[in-house]
């Protein structure tokens, strides 16, 4: 606003100089003009003509002297008829010009007034002269002419000098003036010229300016109402017109703004809302004095969506006269929206926070029972010193309940770590079918205990060895499998399948595992929460019990770490189905050392196992081995295709019998093959995964060796190899042996052992003494170091340090032996045994000199291995 009456001011001012310019130019241009012309005038009618006049007088006055002369000279009177004519010539026309320097001269009256006295004395004398030419005859005229003619003569001659001087100086003068006149006219013009061409380009600028800045303000106007969240329209009530409408109307309402400039009303059509009608007709009836702001639902009239809007209407008044309204319509769909999702953030913040106070008071009473076990059971040993089997009991369920408070701890840290981003996921070698067989172990003893069936489909996997982290998938198929175990109910069914497929990068395989049951199930509104912590569906109050509600999640965020999808599918009472597809890199190891024997030996295969499933994994599997193979689903079509094969001269080498055939038939099966094919016939039983559960005696059947559930690669090849490969042949095959538990012996060896809490050192002693080493004791890192620092150069072959204690922390204690001046300080290898289990807790234990990491509670064969992979083998950089 201050600009704009400034730039007015501005532009008034210039208008006004250059109207005082014009004037004044004006005012000079005419005053020149008229002196101008008036010296002009003067010049043309009097100077020129006087001075003509004084140029012919003398010319007659000269010429009557001449002949005045002549006539005295001659002495004669012959020409005085002459002289009388020059003399009337000479008056006549002397006369006339005596006339007009009379009246044209500007210079002295006195001058012409004598110039005409002077003619007036010569025509007398003149005439006196031709009166009585005898007496002006000879020496007599010439002495009278030069006494008294001549000296008129040159009298006359100096008046008209005098008065062309005169003459002179005036056009002079007047010439001066008008020169000066026309240079004013000139300057005059030219500071006109100049003037208005700084004027015209500063208008010229000023008008540039203006227009740029209106030019860019449409533009930012147009910007605006192009791309603004609100359209505003102005409505002008004197003329009852619509005077601006944003061009973003149409995008936001679905009205092009052409027709709420030509229909005002057309704006309101589109809501139902009896406040907007109201509104309609107090706009329309044009009774609005103050701002009204309304809300509705708005359908646009174009895509038929509707939105919440908000209309405002704001009265523009001068000195009380209304003149125009100005309205507001913004688009609230998107606030709106906020506004319920900070609602329902804030419900399942309040929701989240119960659920964590729930699952606080839960936890409470989780570690509280097998803490009650654990003390219950010591009391109860104590007090049965002399019971041994008492004692025994008592220790097994201390153990178990440790076990169960340990996972309990387990899953608090991992959730800690997931939430807090740090946790890590590991990419170590482990045998894919190992994993499986160890997992469906660990949870046949709980089904046995609710009289579940387990139904397992696992592949002969073509990749053993996989990278990836095997504690976190085993983690993973633990608590789904629990999960469905703890909500099956007793007797029901569970299934566990396994696909392996090819990954999508190179040398790379993808695990789709189906967890299935047919238990309780889960509503629909529960599945949209079971990944979410602290969630639970109470719906069985034993289930609950059992449960902390942190698996699921758990679950979720380590396939998402590892890269995977968890599906769910679930109906309430009809049971739940999880799918985990996982990818894993192939750890390429050499093809079986006895494969091209395999190849060559003739070898054909019969597989006989009630399930397609597995009759289909073992086909694909041999075929990639290039083994022939069939099979059969029931002992009579084993026996059909035997004897079939017999006849064709093409029999089987080796006949892989699923348990269950022989727990149908009895040893029938076996027999009646044996009888057909005799030695010439291997049978291989793939035992159940619970065999020692079983009561038929494998010893009574006749067969020539087991292989476990589910089949692995190297096992089968192996026992494959052994029953029909050659003994030279299999001589030069290196096969795979399963390795006998390894013995642990630290004789001789001395440990340095840190660690403040009594029980903690008085465990690591008995675990280690009972091995053959020597230990020493200290219960800070500065007794540790000083007793470092004091003994023999290499008295000490490991330390293991603690890092949580008083006076001296490990870390601190670690980096002051390290900078030690002695040879072993640098090499010694340091073993962190703390309870801080996190990642960043590896890497501060790293950092601070340390060779490997334990976590307490301390796995013995964890620590054992350690130790001995770093006494026996002296290395010094092994990272857990």
């Amino acid at each position: 606003m201050k600009d704009s009456i400034i730039n007015k001011k501005l532009y008034t001012l210039c208008l006004s100089i250059m109207g005082v310019l014009v004037l004044l130019f004006g005012y000079i241009s005419i005053q020149s003009i008229i002196n101008l012309k008036e010296n002009f005038t003067v010049l043309a009618s009097h100077p020129l003509v006087v001075a003509s006049s004084a140029y012919r007088l003398r010319t007659i006055i000269t010429e009557n002297k001449l002949k005045i002369h002549m006539f005295s000279a001659e002495n004669s009177f012959t020409d005085v008829s002459m002289i009388h004519s020059a003399l009337d010539d000479m008056e006549k026309h002397g006369t006339a010009e005596l006339d007009i320097m009379f009246e044209k001269y500007l210079g002295p009256r006195k001058t012409v007034e004598d110039l005409q006295t002077a003619f007036l004395t010569i025509m007398q004398l003149e005439t006196n002269i031709l009166q009585n030419p005898t007496n002006y005859t000879g020496p007599t005229a010439q002495n009278f002419i030069k006494e008294h003619l001549d000296p008129q003569y040159d009298h006359i001659t100096k008046l008209t000098e005098n008065m062309l001087t005169f003459i002179t100086g005036t056009v002079d003068r007047l010439t001066t003036e008008s020169t000066i006149i026309v240079r004013t006219v000139a300057f005059s013009t030219l500071f006109f010229i100049l003037s208005f061409g700084v004027i015209i380009v500063f208008f010229n600028r000023s008008i540039a300016a203006r227009t740029r800045d209106r030019q860019y303000n449409d533009f930012l106007l147009k910007v605006l109402s192009s791309h603004a969240d609100a359209v505003f329209m102005v409505y002008n009530v004197k003329t009852d017109q619509m005077e601006f409408v944003f061009a973003n109307a149409e995008r936001i309402l679905g009205i092009h703004p052409d027709v709420l400039t030509h229909d005002r009303l057309a704006l309101f059509q589109y809501c139902t809302s009896p406040e907007i009608s109201s509104l309609a007709a107090a706009f329309e009836a044009k009774t609005i004095t103050e701002c009204i702001e309304r809300e509705c639902v708005y359908t646009n009239p174009l895509t038929s969506k509707e939105s919440w809007i908000s209309f405002a209407v704001y009265p523009v008044t001068t000195e009380d006269d209304l003149e125009r309204y100005i309205i507001s319509v913004r688009d609230l769909t998107t606030a709106k929206r906020n506004q319920q999702v900070l609602n329902d953030a804030l419900s399942s913040a309040q929701s989240a926070n119960a659920a964590k106070s729930d699952f606080l008071a839960r936890m409470s009473h989780e570690i509280r029972t097998p803490l009650n076990a654990i003390i219950g059971m010591g009391s109860i040993a104590a007090t049965s010193l002399d019971n041994k089997n008492r004692i025994q009991d008592c220790l097994n369920k201390i153990n178990l309940s440790s076990k169960h408070l340990l996972t309990l701890v387990n899953d608090i840290l991992d959730m800690a770590k997931i939430e807090s981003g740090k946790f890590s996921i590991m990419h170590e070698k482990f045998n894919v079918s190992d994993l499986m067989r160890n997992l469906v172990s660990l949870i046949l003893p709980e089904m046995k205990e609710k009289n579940h069936t387990l139904s397992v489909n696992l592949p002969i996997f073509s990749y053993e060895m996989l990278m990836g982290d095997a504690v976190r998938l085993n983690q993973i198929l633990l608590n789904i499998l629990s999960n469905a175990i703890k909500y099956t109910n007793e007797g029901g069914k569970i299934s566990l399948e396994v696909e392996e497929r090819e990954g999508t990068l190179p040398n790379s395989v993808s695990l789709r595992i189906t967890v299935s049951d047919n238990g309780i199930g889960m509503t629909e509104a529960f599945q949209q929460k079971i990944f979410l912590p602290f969630e639970q569906e109470e719906r069985t109050m034993s289930a609950r019990r059992s449960s902390t509600g942190m698996g699921m999640v758990i679950t979720k965020n380590l396939v998402q770490l590892m890269n995977g999808v968890v599906i769910v599918h679930s109906k309430a009472n009809e049971g739940s189905t999880f799918i985990i597809e996982l990818p894993f890199t192939v750890h390429c190891e050499p093809d079986c050392p006895c494969k091209n024997e395999l190849q060559n030996s003739g070898l054909r295969v019969l597989f006989v196992d009630t399930n397609p499933v597995t009759c289909n994994a073992a086909a694909l599997f041999f075929s990639k081995m290039g083994i022939p193979i069939d099979w059969a689903y029931s002992s009579e079509e084993a026996y059909a295709k035997t004897l079939a094969a017999q006849e064709q001269g093409a029999g089987y080498n080796v006949a892989l019998i699923d348990w269950e055939i022989l727990e149908l038939n009895g040893s029938d099966i076996t027999t009646r093959l044996h009888a057909l094919m005799g030695d010439a016939l291997s049978i291989i039983v793939i035992s159940p995964y619970d065999i020692g559960s079983r009561t038929i005696d494998p010893a009574a059947y006749a067969i020539n060796g087991f292989l476990p559930k589910p089949l692995s690669k190297s096992p089968l090849l192996n026992l494959l190899a052994h029953l029909t490969v050659s003994e030279a042949a299999l001589s030069s095959c290196v096969l795979k042996a399963e390795s006998a538990p390894p013995e642990f012996s630290f004789e001789g060896k001395r440990i340095l052992a840190v660690d403040d809490v009594a029980i903690n050192m008085e465990i690591i002693d008995i675990l280690l003494t009972e091995h053959g080493a020597d230990i020493t004791k200290a219960t800070n890192g500065k007794e540790a170091l000083d007793i470092f620092a004091t003994s023999p150069q290499g008295y000490y072959d490991i330390i293991l340090m603690d890092i949580q204690m008083p006076v001296m922390d490990g870390y601190t204690a670690t980096k002051a032996i390290r900078q030690l001046s002695r040879q072993d300080a640098a090499t010694i290898p340091i073993i962190a045994m703390t309870a801080n289990a996190f990642s960043e807790d590896v890497l501060l234990a790293t950092n601070a000199g340390m060779n490997y990491h334990i976590a307490k509670p301390i796995d013995p064969p964890t620590l054992y291995l350690a130790l001995e992979q770093f006494l026996t083998t002296n290395a010094r950089d092994v990272r857990q």
